[in-house]
């Protein structure tokens, strides 16, 4: 197992909580009136935010009202670099990940069907957030800007579908 930095769940709760505001914070400041290359970095900084942060605060919320206990969140390396691909393992080492630490204790109690919304929530949070991202650009008269974000979204989707059964 790869060395991880532990948080409290408190803190890796704020941590995430935070980073989704900070991506929301960017994303309103995304306006028809400021020129393209700033419409381009709030828009690059509110997508990356909303496509990162919401995965393990999103398994931790519904694990929690499933019945789910959790020991604490941590900073990880990227299952990345457990691929066979030297690009995306070289990638995975310079992208630290947040996660949350399942208590394995009673956790065999609880159903498969819970457990599996459990682990499904993560993808789904950081596959649909971040279309808010395409949305903002959409409205704000950056059409091309909206496609780029669309197509990076479905790029995402494709290669989460291929690749979370190999790094998990």
């Amino acid at each position: 197992e790869h060395m991880k930095t532990k948080l409290r769940i408190t803190a890796g709760v704020a941590f995430e909580l935070a980073g989704l505001a900070l991506g929301g914070v960017m994303l309103l400041q995304v306006d028809e009136a400021n020129p393209f290359w700033v419409n381009f970095i709030l828009t690059i900084l509110g997508f990356a935010s909303l496509w990162y942060f919401p995965h393990s605060l999103s398994h931790f919320a519904v694990g929690r009202i499933l019945g789910v206990k959790f020991r604490y969140f941590y900073i990880a390396e990227s299952g990345l670099t457990h691929l066979d691909n030297p690009l995306l393992k070289k990638l995975g080492s310079m992208m630290p990940v947040v996660g949350v630490k399942i208590d394995r204790r009673g956790f065999e109690d609880i159903s498969p069907e819970r457990r599996a919304l459990m682990f499904l929530s993560g993808t789904l949070a950081s596959l649909s957030l971040p279309f808010i991202a395409a949305y903002t650009s959409l409205r704000a008269g950056e059409n091309l800007l909206a496609l780029f974000f669309t197509l990076a979204l479905i790029g995402n989707t494709v290669f989460t579908l291929y690749y979370s059964t190999k790094v998990g």
